[in-house]
C-alpha cells in the first residue's frame, strides 16, 4: 500500500503545483501556438533555426562524448566511440557555420 501513497502523495502535489502556476502554463502554451503559427508562415526561418539548433547539439554531444571516450580510453570500442565523437563534434560544426547550406 506504501507505493499508493506515494503516487496519490505525487498526484496532489502535481496538482497543487498546476494549480499555483496554471498562469504560466497558460502563457507558455500560447507562445508555443505563437511560434508554431509563425513557423508555418515562415518555414525557411523555422528551418534555420532548427538547423542550428541540432547544430549545437551535435556539436556539445560531441564533445562531451569525446571527453568521455578519452576518460574510458582501455575500455573495449574506443576507437569507436571516439569516431563517433569526432563525426558529431564535426558535424555540428558545419550545421553551425554553415546553416543556410543544409536548408
Amino acid at each position: 500500500m506504501s507505493n499508493q501513497t506515494d503516487i496519490d502523495g505525487l498526484r496532489r502535489q502535481l496538482a497543487q503545483t498546476i494549480h499555483t502556476h496554471w498562469k504560466l502554463f497558460l502563457v507558455q502554451g500560447i507562445v508555443m501556438m505563437v511560434l508554431g503559427f509563425l513557423a508555418v508562415a515562415e518555414p525557411n526561418v523555422a528551418t534555420l533555426a532548427v538547423a542550428l539548433f541540432v547544430g549545437w547539439l551535435f556539436f556539445i554531444a560531441g564533445v562531451f562524448r569525446a571527453a568521455s571516450a578519452w576518460h574510458s580510453r582501455q575500455m573495449p570500442g574506443f576507437a569507436w566511440s571516439m569516431l563517433t565523437a569526432v563525426l558529431s563534434v564535426a558535424l555540428g560544426l558545419i550545421l553551425i557555420l554553415r546553416p543556410l547550406a543544409v536548408c
